[in-house]
């Protein structure tokens, strides 16, 4: 008779023992789980960023082809406001990542980079995005 309450509690023991384990497997998964999900959404909002930042280059480029803008509106010292082009008319891909395209003459330092005197503008663009 104790032998087999011995036999039953060593059972139990092994399968409590069992159980604890596979809670524990699955918790190692879920947090492994949990982080690479956290860094595909950091990837995609940064190539979402990027992609945003070089469409605000095509679209200051296309104001400036189409003659919205002038290379003439942005004087040394970056000081006029058309010199930061911020519209109201961005696609909302764009205006999502909070995209600043900024103008820069030839000479001039903008967003702390001197635009070199070979060229007569230089577009610098960014885009903001979250990591959660």
């Amino acid at each position: 008779m104790i032998r087999v309450h011995l036999q039953r509690s060593s059972v139990l023991l092994v399968t409590l023992f069992i159980v604890l384990i596979a809670v524990i497997l699955a918790q190692v998964m879920l947090s492994i789980l949990r982080s690479h999900s956290r860094l595909s959404h950091h990837q995609v909002s940064r190539i979402q960023a990027q992609y945003a930042a070089m469409a605000g280059v095509v679209y200051a480029y296309d104001s400036l082809r189409s003659g919205h803008l002038s290379s003439s509106d942005c004087p040394e010292g970056n000081s006029n406001p058309k010199c930061r082009v911020d519209d109201n008319n961005f696609p909302v891909c764009i205006k999502d990542k909070r995209v600043k395209i900024i103008l820069c003459p030839a000479g001039a330092t903008c967003a702390g980079k001197t635009c070199p005197v070979s060229n007569n503008l230089c577009i610098y663009s960014t885009a903001e995005y979250t990591y959660n």
